[in-house]
């Protein structure tokens, strides 16, 4: 064998081999990198599932604290209100059921209206303050025109009451 077929014998595993391992390298580093970005990848598509659910779970709570709120607010009013009427209706049949409003509707003698009319501002007077009433004043200036409102709404809740 001449020289050169001996150099290239000893020369070509020199350079072959080096771009053989670079290449097995450069693959095998190209898989790893392909198996770590799927990885990456399942791992952001778990945190988005997981995150989505999360929200979905906070939102449905706050929705339900809401509602919750708002029932017992609105079950708190209505209690409230309940109170509030039954112990209107009490105090107007008390007044409807007074004689001096009867009998101030029933007399036709002024003198006896202007007396039946002093105490039945008296009367009045304390059911304001007794039951807090007074902001119902500011609706009328003319007090005997709110007297008489007051004896008819006292007038409509006992029919109505009776009915």
């Amino acid at each position: 064998m001449n020289i050169r077929s001996k150099l290239l014998i000893s020369f070509i595993p020199l350079v072959v081999i080096p771009i053989a391992v670079t290449g097995y390298l450069a693959i095998h580093n190209a898989r790893s990198m392909s198996r770590e970005s799927e990885k990456v990848s399942a791992s952001v598509e778990r945190l988005e599932s997981s995150s989505s659910l999360a929200e979905e779970k906070i939102t449905s709570i706050i929705e339900s604290k809401t509602l919750l709120d708002y029932r017992f607010f609105s079950r708190h009013l209505r209690q409230n209100l309940e109170l509030q009427i039954s112990n209107l209706e009490k105090i107007l049949r008390t007044l409807a059921c007074s004689s001096l409003v009867e009998s101030y509707f029933m007399t036709e003698d002024s003198a006896d209206r202007k007396l039946i009319s002093a105490q039945l501002r008296s009367l009045f007077k304390n059911v304001i303050r007794t039951y807090r009433l007074s902001d119902i004043i500011i609706l009328s200036r003319d007090k005997n025109t709110f007297y008489l409102a007051l004896y008819a709404f006292v007038q409509l809740v006992s029919l109505i009451s009776s009915s």
